[in-house]
């Protein structure tokens, strides 16, 4: 495997940057059109699989303690919901709910919706990106 050159890693480095800045501004207009925090946004982005709070806190690296506000509030939201791990009922676990998945699906959408260049893409050419960014990101 040959080492990329310093002149292509300039070029890529700039065109991650680029793409990083048009997936956050169309993020950030629809967090705040929706009264949403990045914390808020974030946890229903982990919120594929229902997950615990200890779960949840290890992914946004922090206390449980400011775990159950961020549920609390989009709880309140109808966003989650609580309930019981069916396999440990004495474990909570929270989930989207309905609503909660229609707002991640805004989110994905005003995120992605400023590359417009992802529309002219093949299924060939986005399997090929996606294989490269699992490669770059895990």
């Amino acid at each position: 495997m040959r080492a990329p050159t310093s002149a292509a890693l300039q070029i890529l480095s700039t065109r991650i940057t680029g793409l990083l800045d048009c997936l956050s501004q169309g993020l950030h207009g629809e967090l705040r059109a929706q009264d949403l925090t990045p914390p808020l946004a974030m946890t229903l982005r982990l919120l594929d699989e229902p997950r615990s709070m200890r779960s949840l806190a290890d992914a946004h690296h922090c206390d449980a303690s400011n775990i159950t506000g961020i549920v609390d509030r989009l709880e309140k939201r109808g966003l989650v919901e609580r309930c019981a791990d069916p396999t440990d009922r004495r474990v909570t676990v929270i989930r989207r709910s309905p609503a909660g998945d229609a707002m991640r699906a805004r989110l994905v959408g005003a995120a992605f919706g400023t590359l417009a260049g992802l529309g002219t893409l093949s299924d060939t050419e986005l399997d090929q990106l996606n294989d490269l960014l699992a490669r770059l990101v895990g």
